[in-house]
């Protein structure tokens, strides 16, 4: 009787710990990328949500006009989304769901962001 007890008792601890790495994701900014976030890697934790920031330093003097934050998912910067743009500054929050982020408020998921900005007239480049 007692064996079985413990036995469900490391059931239940091991599903509790399985369910709580299922909702892990990794650090979702690209260290080769420029992005300002509220947190930095070294204070992460797998599933804190998480704030990022990206400026237009080349707001008017022409270089850019635009600056975003895109989704992007796989290893490639070919598959990626614009999630939010501004003129100057664009700041938005990411929750980790099921082991890929979302943006509050969304239900897209993504593997990691990046800053990216418009060229006048042009693409988007950043990634």
């Amino acid at each position: 009787m007692k064996g079985a007890l413990l036995l469900s008792a490391l059931l239940i601890i091991l599903a509790v710990y399985s369910n709580a790495q299922n909702d892990c994701c990794a650090w979702p900014v690209s260290p080769y990328v420029t992005v300002a976030t509220n947190i930095t890697i070294q204070q992460f934790n797998c599933s804190q949500p998480i704030s990022i920031s990206c400026q237009n330093s080349g707001y008017g003097i022409g270089l850019f006009e635009k600056v975003g934050i895109a989704g992007i998912n796989g290893q490639g910067t070919t598959n990626f989304t614009i999630l939010a743009e501004d003129e100057r500054e664009i700041t938005k929050s990411f929750a980790c769901r099921h082991h890929q982020w979302s943006m509050v408020g969304e239900t897209n998921k993504y593997d990691k962001f990046a800053c990216i900005f418009k060229k006048p007239k042009g693409d988007w480049i950043g990634l």
